[in-house]
């Protein structure tokens, strides 16, 4: 073989087969969530197990800024009762121990004037958007507002609760003066949840 072959064939080799080996020896990486300054992922910072944690915080930081929709689980620990209520849906769902075990219809404020008639002034019928926890809760209870059943209720945020209604041909739409309604055995399945969990341990959502 002249010398000019044996030159080429170096070349060649330099050019194209060592990359090619570099390549094959280079290490594979997963794919991970990237922090917010950009210079480290996950692997580079935390064990397996801080991993699994951290992915967790912020898959329920997606779900409560709703960022994610009706997911059939969610992160949560072991004894915790969460409940999702989505007004555009009319809409609440259930999660036990962060996996889905019920969801149902309800009607939420109608965003309109309303005038109690036990009342001389109106107020317009929103239900408020965030995060709460139950404040206190009566299986038996009756609006002096309104004179109306409000059963199995929920309290949430002042005179806001989840509670049970007689009006259920109205479920699915905007239809209270800003409660949750829902049916008498759905608000009662609820209840007895809340009671099963505790307060403490249950955490009520309400996005728009």
């Amino acid at each position: 073989m002249s010398f000019r072959i044996l030159a080429v064939a170096a070349v060649f080799t330099a050019h194209f087969a060592l990359p090619a080996l570099a390549n094959e020896a280079a290490p594979v990486t997963t794919e991970v969530e990237y922090f917010a300054d950009g210079d480290a992922n996950l692997e580079d910072l935390m064990s397996p197990e801080e991993i699994e944690v951290e992915l967790q915080r912020q898959e329920l930081e997606a779900l409560l800024s709703g960022e994610m929709l009706f997911p059939r689980s969610i992160p949560s620990i072991e004894g915790e009762l969460f409940v999702l209520v989505d007004k555009s849906e009319q809409r609440l769902w259930v999660y036990q121990n962060g996996q889905m075990t019920d969801t149902w219809l309800v009607s939420t404020g109608t965003n309109a004037r309303k005038c109690p008639p036990t009342r001389s002034t109106c107020y317009i019928a929103r239900t408020p958007v965030g995060t709460f926890k139950p404040q206190r809760m009566h299986a038996h209870y009756r609006s002096q507002l309104w004179r109306a059943r409000m059963d199995w209720a929920i309290f949430i945020y002042g005179g806001i609760a989840l509670h049970m209604t007689e009006d259920v041909g109205r479920l699915g739409t905007p239809a209270s003066g800003g409660c949750i309604r829902q049916h008498n055995n759905d608000a009662e399945k609820l209840f007895r949840l809340v009671q099963a969990y505790g307060m403490a341990n249950t955490t009520v959502q309400i996005r728009e």
